[in-house]
């Protein structure tokens, strides 16, 4: 039988139905600027370092919890072994010279990554993600490798009200 990132690849498709659940390559969740994400850290592989990275085309995140200095960017890697548990993300307009973009609806797209030999991998052999619940929402994910579990990582994303 095919590997998970074969059929994913062979259908063009960010998601498939394998063994009654819909698995995901990618998870899209749409949110409003201005609102805030908390991602939490439930389990983590300890064979492998883990990560979720999240992107966003329109907006920009930043981190807001922990306190530090940070720069809005789009797109972060939440790695295992360098964040926290639980980190919170601001979701923001995107300003230029002539003010921000327009308010409104954008979507962040998530997706696990693990490190061999501190080289970061995706989207091979076995990898994928599942859903869990709706608030929060768990993501159960695989790693390209070894059974697939969807235990090597499971996060758990939040979406809130942005902070006044």
């Amino acid at each position: 039988m095919s590997s998970l990132s074969e059929r994913f690849r062979s259908r063009r498709s960010s998601s498939l139905v394998v063994n009654g659940e819909v698995v995901f390559s990618v998870y899209r969740k749409r949110v409003e600027i201005g609102q805030t994400l908390r991602v939490t850290r439930i389990t983590c592989s300890p064979d492998r370092e883990q990560s979720l990275n999240l992107s966003c085309s329109g907006a920009l995140l930043r981190v807001t919890e922990p306190a530090i200095d940070s720069t809005p960017v789009s797109g972060l890697t939440l790695r295992s072994s360098r964040c926290p548990e639980s980190v919170e993300i601001g979701i923001e307009a995107i300003t230029s010279d002539i003010g921000p973009n327009a308010s409104g609806a954008v979507d962040i797209i998530c997706w696990n990554t693990w490190f061999v030999d501190d080289i970061e991998h995706a989207w091979i052999g076995e990898a994928g993600m599942r859903l869990a619940g709706a608030d929060p929402i768990r993501l159960e994910c695989n790693d390209g490798l070894g059974d697939t579990d969807f235990g090597d990582l499971v996060v758990e994303l939040r979406i809130t009200p942005g902070k006044p």
